[in-house]
């Protein structure tokens, strides 16, 4: 650890999206590590995103503001629900890790 409490060197791990390049990266500082296409059980969040995206499903928004405030609906009824977050992001064992 450097004198900020941050580690000399951090893990990246990068999905397939097109703006996760290797080269863009300070091998010094990172290692970046990429996930196997198809594997959304090692990127939880998908889950979380799918569920957004089939609350949006045939939906035509008129403004961009309008369609940014219905996401934001739709995430805030999430947290809402207590566990609903968690129970679409915690597999089994990443709950595992932190005890």
């Amino acid at each position: 650890m450097g004198q900020t409490g941050i580690p000399e060197k951090a893990l990246f791990i990068a999905d397939g999206a097109t703006a996760h390049k290797l080269e863009l990266f300070d091998k010094e500082k990172l290692v970046f590590e990429r996930l196997p296409a198809a594997s959304p059980e090692l990127n939880p969040v998908e889950r979380f995103f799918k569920e957004i995206r089939k609350k949006l499903k045939n939906k035509i928004f008129d403004t961009l503001e309008h369609a940014q405030e219905r996401i934001q609906k739709i995430v805030e009824d999430f947290f809402e629900e207590e566990g609903k977050v968690s129970s679409l992001t915690c597999f089994p064992y990443l709950k595992n890790t932190t005890q």
